[in-house]
C-alpha cells in the first residue's frame, strides 16, 4: 500500500467525525487542537514521505502526478497553508537537488513567482472558506 493512501487512512476517522466541517479545514483544527495531535501528524508526515520516495522511484509521471495529488489534497484537508507550501517546496528541492536540473536566474524568477502565487490563492482559498483575518 502506498503511504499516501495510508495518510489518507490515518486521517479519515477525524474527517467522518467531523464532516459538517469538511469544506471549512480550519473549524476541524480549531475543534481538535488537543486529543488528535497523533493524527494530523503521523498522517502529515506519511504525506510527506510518500511524496519524497515516489518522486525517487523509477515510476511513471502519472503515478507520481497521483500520490502527489492525494497527498497535497490531504494536507489541504489538514487545514494549514504551510503544509502545503511545504509540499511545494519539497518538489522543488527535488527537481534542483534530487533530479540534478540546472536552473538558471530566469527559472529562479519563475519559480518564485509561482511560489508566491501558490501562497497567495492558499490565503485567498481560506478567506473565500470563511476563515479571515477578522474571524477567530
Amino acid at each position: 500500500m502506498d503511504l499516501s493512501w495510508l495518510a489518507v487512512l490515518i486521517y479519515v476517522p477525524l474527517l467522518m467525525q467531523f464532516r459538517e466541517f469538511l469544506l471549512d479545514p480550519r473549524e476541524i483544527y480549531k475543534q481538535t487542537r488537543t486529543g488528535f495531535g497523533p493524527q494530523f501528524y503521523i498522517s502529515s508526515i506519511l504525506a510527506y514521505l510518500a511524496v519524497i520516495l515516489v518522486l525517487f522511484a523509477k515510476r511513471s509521471w502519472l503515478t507520481k502526478a497521483v500520490v502527489i495529488a492525494v497527498a497535497m489534497g490531504l494536507l489541504l484537508l489538514h487545514g494549514s497553508k504551510g503544509h502545503v507550501l511545504n509540499l511545494v517546496l519539497l518538489l522543488i528541492l527535488f527537481h534542483v537537488y534530487g533530479a540534478g536540473r540546472k536552473v538558471g536566474l530566469g527559472r529562479t524568477f519563475m519559480a518564485c513567482s509561482a511560489i508566491a502565487l501558490v501562497v497567495v490563492l492558499l490565503f485567498l482559498g481560506t478567506m473565500a472558506l470563511g476563515d479571515g483575518p477578522g474571524r477567530c
